[in-house]
């Protein structure tokens, strides 16, 4: 029984009676000759009024070139008549309340409220009966969005949002001049609470004045956006080691070697972060090289280092006929001579030096003397004479051709005795 209850045949059967029953009433209002005699069980038709609430205003208007204000968006109507009619026409629902505005100018209008589709047999009053309305040209502006993060304190600690990218950038606004005017901002709103990595999300779009109150009943074209912040973690920047192995073909020297960008931030965790003080492993391969060059190299990740940015960097190499030229009379320093000794030299006995430098022809050229410096380190030598390899700093890509060298030199101790 329950189930042929809720079954729909049994609804199209109830609602069928019902509309007979409806049809039987308004035929005998409309036919009082056929109504059944004051015996019959069916009510006695009368007359009466009924308020319907809230009933949707239509506007018809020019809705490309215009924007109305005024309007009430609903009204109330009363029927007078039968009150099987009345029933009636409130279960067709089928009628309408407008206001025809198509023919005015822009301005400010008092019109009158129309109705169609009720009976004819029903007096219809409309509450309001006129209305006050506003007409405005529309018009169209494109704005600029700002993006606010919401609770950026509250990111974990170590953790930073990056700028905003927004998708697109602008938006169009629709409205009357006097709208468009009152426009200060265009916000979007994201909140990056406790979030550890780089989000994205759709926003929705709001226009305020220039004290920050919203404005209302603007069109905004597009009403979200997509945006993207970039959260970065714990990260520490730190320079790049890049060394070179093999040999260019014979005749030819590195002019330059420009690594872009010299450095780069690893990310990880701060224990992480303290070890690095650099990073090293990226290799060039000279003996590969034939002219000049840019090689795109992949930045080796450190133990525990999460990621780095930028993930490859840019290494250009400039390489230049080889030349030879030799710088005299350099003199030998002596660094590292504990206190109290002394030394001199027994070869070369003058303490100078010749110097036979290879490389590049245009950093040859404009090599200074004073930018070259011969030393030896006699910081773990004891009394006596030693033969001591002669060390070089001089600019990058010079190669001293003797660089095996070494001076022969005697140390005393000037407080012993």
């Amino acid at each position: 029984m329950d189930k042929f209850l809720k079954s729909n045949w049994f609804l199209k059967i109830i609602s069928f009676l019902l509309a007979l029953m409806l049809y039987t009433i308004v035929g005998m209002s409309e036919n009082p000759s056929a109504a059944p005699n004051p015996t019959s069980p069916l009510p006695k038709v009368t007359e009466g009024t009924e308020i319907i609430k809230d009933v949707e205003l239509v506007p018809y208007y020019d809705q490309e070139r215009y924007i109305i204000s005024g309007l009430p968006a609903t009204v109330d109507v009363e029927l007078e008549g039968s009150n099987n009619q009345i029933i009636m026409e409130k279960l067709k629902k089928n009628f309408e309340v407008y206001v025809d505005l198509q023919n005015l100018t822009p301005g400010k209008h008092t019109v009158r409220l129309k109705h169609k589709d009720f009976s004819d047999e029903l007096e219809v009053r409309i509450d309001p009966s006129s209305v006050n309305v506003t007409i405005d040209e529309k018009k169209t502006k494109d704005f600029p969005i700002d993006i606010d993060l919401i609770n950026e304190t509250s990111l974990p600690e170590g953790y930073t949002a990056e700028e905003p990218i927004a998708t697109p950038t602008t938006v169009t606004v629709t409205g009357t001049d006097e709208q468009l005017n009152q426009i200060g901002f265009i916000k979007g709103f994201i909140d990056v609470k406790s979030v550890k990595e780089t989000i994205t999300k759709t926003v929705p779009i709001n226009v305020f004045d220039i004290n920050g109150n919203e404005i209302q009943g603007l069109q905004i074209n597009p009403s979200v956006i997509d945006v993207k912040v970039p959260i970065k973690g714990p990260n520490k920047t730190v320079p790049l080691k890049v060394s070179t192995k093999g040999s260019l073909k014979e005749g030819f020297s590195i002019q330059s070697l420009e690594i872009e960008p010299r450095e780069v931030t690893v990310f990880g965790s701060k224990e992480t972060l303290e070890e690095i003080e650099y990073i090293d492993g990226i290799t060039i391969d000279l003996s590969s090289i034939t002219s000049d060059t840019t090689l795109e190299l992949e930045i080796p990740l450190p133990k525990d280092v999460k990621t780095v940015d930028p993930k490859k960097v840019k290494a250009t190499i400039q390489i230049g006929k080889q030349e030879t030229r030799t710088f005299e009379n350099i003199p030998i320093k002596v660094t590292g001579l504990p206190d109290g000794f002394e030394f001199s030299f027994s070869e070369p006995e003058s303490g100078f030096i010749n110097l036979e430098l290879t490389g590049a022809a245009s950093i040859l050229e404009k090599l200074e003397q004073t930018e070259l410096e011969a030393y030896v380190d006699v910081s773990e030598l004891s009394e006596g004479e030693h033969d001591v390899p002669v060390e070089l700093n001089s600019p990058q890509y010079i190669t001293w051709t003797d660089n095996n060298f070494k001076a022969k030199l005697v140390l005393t101790n000037g407080r012993a005795g």
